[in-house]
């Protein structure tokens, strides 16, 4: 736990310090005392002072390091300066804590701490020797409490007692020792003023040139002390603990895996399976796991049996997915239904979109796609169906924030980063953020919880001392309970490759036991203090803003050709659930980091819908005549898919005194072809172009078009009068022949005389 990478000595210990003498290895102290809150004086030298410094994040240990800085003023106004040491003639050690007897310090009850000393160096040291220290009064405001993460070197009293400090002896090259420390609370050197005191443990030793007075290793921590019999009187902060479930999810779009990522982080060891462990762990109902939808469908799917396609094109190689990792895909899901009835779960859109980066770009359908498949698939598996936007980090844009509200996610959660003004706007010195604020939006406003890059000094890093985080927790929870009277609520958010280990529930799960501090959930959001912000909601500078070029113009590209094909298949729900879950890969955060492999992924996709697209086709004549004004020509559509197809047929004429009836929709069988005849009608002779196409049900044209050259004329009229006019001759010439005939012969028959 916070390792410091300074050495220096106190001012305030160095007179009685180097007063002193060192016999057998045990430090004798000089005169100089603190007075505590009982009638017992604790020596205040004898050991060198450890200032914190500068330290890797989650690093469990510490070293001492060269470099001397002046010291904070700490507590309520204990003052320390530091004073330059010689050089170190060795490597540091390092030393870690482990485990501390509770996470506060309890009245009455010793604090017990425990850790590893470690040899990193190729120097033997030799007479080692473990102290507890502990800053003598409290941090009891939030400034006070922030002044200790800025110390950058030593703090506090050593207790030197003998039976009270851990004697080690040498260390060799490499080599690892344990210690153990046990002080009673009636000898540790603090005031005993209710607060937060800062805890620490040094180490001393000796190489072959000799022991000095430096410290050789430092580590420190946080331990809050509460008014005796007012805990139960205290508002408890509302600690709001979000962990993310999401990883890339690598399909082809047929479900093929492209690779066994996924199968390694669900397996044992891996990041998504720890954080599982971690949520199964930890007391119920403390809390909160955003899960993206594509990973655990995609863990469904590799539980019932799943292919890796290896290589492209003609060269890919299909395998089936390994039978141990089919289960322990399925193990998986059943511990996240199990985990389900015990914490709280809610879902990311699918595919964890990069909704930013996608509103900049213009492509507000695939934000609403991701959502959209988040939706049924929680309707689907009988989850909460309060979609949850999550971005990587946190980070987000105001657009992108309303954006994916009104694509119709329900919470939205930010960083303190995106929303620079807080720090201007809202903080005083002993005033901590807003867990949630109001955003003005052109929509109207949106709500926004607010999540933080660091607490209580600890940034929730993926790599961060679990037992450091709880202690921090528990000392600003004790810090906003002891300052205000009205409960406040504190957003603690994982980062989203964090990979806990077996130990960290049990480190940091005994926080949510601690009086000043109540979990909550996200239902509750509803009831969490908002404050208005009216300052900028921007990215980073350092952080991904848009997608490139070429992956932005593929999803385009995918969406015109997706829309197509599913609006073929009209009626085949599954069709458009696919497609609509694939859409959102394409726009997922983990796409715009890796854009190579999802350009590559998108466009064998475009490709291969395109393909089946193409095999309905539609023929016709290239020219036609119409004799009269109104005529008909035929048209075939032929589907060469095995699925039934919903078709429309638009005919257009270049010519607008040309009318062409509309036709009704078309559902074609596998495989067949029909012949559909187009009726027009023409007011006026002449030869026009005509255009005919197929389009989806949705009015998406596709296809190569028809063209047919149509001429039309007004002879048919002409040749029906004049077969009129010749049949009337006929039969006017008829009857006038017979009516003479009549007349000159009567009715005797041909060639009979009269009588």
């Amino acid at each position: 736990m916070r390792p410091s990478a300074r050495r220096v000595l106190a001012s305030g210990m160095a007179a009685g310090f180097l007063g002193s003498t060192i016999t057998q290895g045990i430090v004798t102290p000089a005169s100089a005392t603190l007075s505590t809150g009982s009638d017992q004086h604790l020596s205040a030298a004898g050991l060198p002072e450890t200032l914190r410094g500068q330290r890797p994040a989650g690093a469990r240990g510490g070293e001492a390091g060269t470099q001397a800085q002046p010291a904070a003023q700490v507590g309520s106004g204990l003052q320390q300066t530091a004073e330059v040491v010689s050089e170190p003639a060795s490597t540091p050690l390092a030393v870690t804590i482990d485990d501390v007897s509770s996470v506060d310090i309890a009245p009455g009850e010793p604090v017990e701490v425990s850790g590893v000393v470690s040899n990193p160096s190729d120097s033997r040291w030799t007479d080692a020797q473990v102290y507890l220290t502990m800053t003598p009064e409290p941090a009891t405001t939030k400034s006070e409490l922030d002044a200790f993460d800025l110390i950058e070197g030593g703090f506090g009293i050593p207790v030197e007692k003998y039976g009270r400090f851990d004697e080690i002896g040498p260390l060799l090259p490499g080599e690892e020792k344990p210690y153990s420390l046990s002080v009673p609370f009636a000898r540790l050197p603090i005031n005993q003023t209710p607060g937060v005191y800062h805890m620490g443990v040094i180490v001393l030793a000796g190489t072959r040139d000799g022991r000095d007075t430096e410290a050789d290793a430092r580590v420190d921590t946080l331990m809050p002390l509460l008014p005796v019999g007012t805990t139960d009187k205290l508002a408890p902060t509302r600690l709001l603990t979000l962990l993310p479930l999401s990883a890339p999810v690598s399909r082809y779009p047929d479900g093929a895996f492209t690779d066994e990522s996924l199968a390694a982080a669900v397996g044992e060891g891996g990041r998504l399976r720890n954080v599982l462990n971690f949520a199964l762990s930890v007391p119920a109902n403390t809390v909160e796991l955003v899960a993206d939808p594509a990973v655990l469908q995609a863990c469904r799917d590799m539980a019932a049996g799943y292919v890796v396609r290896e290589g492209r094109g003609s060269d890919a190689v299909d395998t089936r997915g390994d039978a141990d990792s089919s289960r322990v895909a399925a193990d998986w899901i059943a511990d996240l239904e199990a985990v389900s009835a015990r914490q709280g779960l809610t879902l990311l859109p699918w595919g964890s979109p990069a909704s930013s980066a996608l509103t900049d770009a213009d492509m507000p359908t695939v934000i609403e796609a991701a959502v959209l498949a988040g939706q049924t698939f929680a309707a689907e598996t009988n989850l909460n169906g309060a979609i949850t936007n999550w971005p990587n980090k946190g980070l987000s844009t105001r657009r992108g924030l309303a954006r994916t509200r009104s694509a119709g996610a329900a919470v939205q959660v930010v960083s303190q980063v995106s929303l620079p003004a807080i720090r201007d706007k809202f903080l005083e010195p002993d005033t901590y953020p807003p867990a949630q604020v109001t955003l003005g939006t052109t929509d109207g406003p949106l709500r926004a919880i607010v999540t933080r890059p660091r607490i209580g000094g600890v940034a929730f890093t993926p790599t961060v001392d679990m037992l450091q985080l709880r202690q921090s927790v528990a000392a600003e929870a004790a810090i906003r309970a002891m300052s205000s009277s009205r409960a406040q609520t504190s957003v603690l958010a994982a980062p989203l490759r964090w990979n806990p280990s077996d130990t960290d529930a049990a480190e940091f799960g005994s926080v949510y036991g601690f009086a000043p501090l109540s979990a909550t959930s996200l239902a509750d959001a509803g009831t969490f203090t908002t404050a208005p912000y009216t300052g900028p909601v921007r990215l980073p500078k350092n952080a991904r803003a848009s997608f490139p070029l070429e992956l932005s113009d593929k999803i385009a590209e995918l969406r015109i050709i997706g829309e197509i094909f599913v609006g073929l298949l009209a009626g085949q729900r599954r069709v458009s659930l696919e497609f609509t879950r694939e859409l959102a890969s394409a726009g997922s955060f983990w796409g715009q980091n890796h854009p190579n492999r999802a350009t590559a992924l998108i466009r064998q996709s475009k490709r291969d819908k395109a393909a089946q697209v193409s095999k309905v086709t539609l023929t016709g004549p290239s020219f036609v005549t119409f004799s009269s004004k109104t005529g008909r020509f035929p048209l075939t559509v032929s589907n060469g898919l095995d699925i039934p197809v919903t078709v429309m047929i638009d005919v257009v004429a270049q010519d607008p005194d040309f009318q062409i009836e509309p036709l009704k929709p078309i559902v074609l069988e596998p495989g067949r072809q029909r012949d559909v005849e187009v009726v027009s009608r023409a007011n006026g002779s002449g030869l026009t172009a005509v255009r005919a196409r197929l389009s989806t049900a949705s009015q998406h044209p596709f296809g190569k078009p028809v063209a047919v050259d149509v001429r039309a004329t007004q002879i048919g009229l002409v040749i029906w009068l004049v077969f009129g006019l010749a049949a009337a001759v006929i039969v006017v010439a008829s009857i006038l022949r017979i009516y003479r005939r009549i007349r000159t012969t009567g009715f005797r028959p041909r060639g009979q005389l009269p009588a």
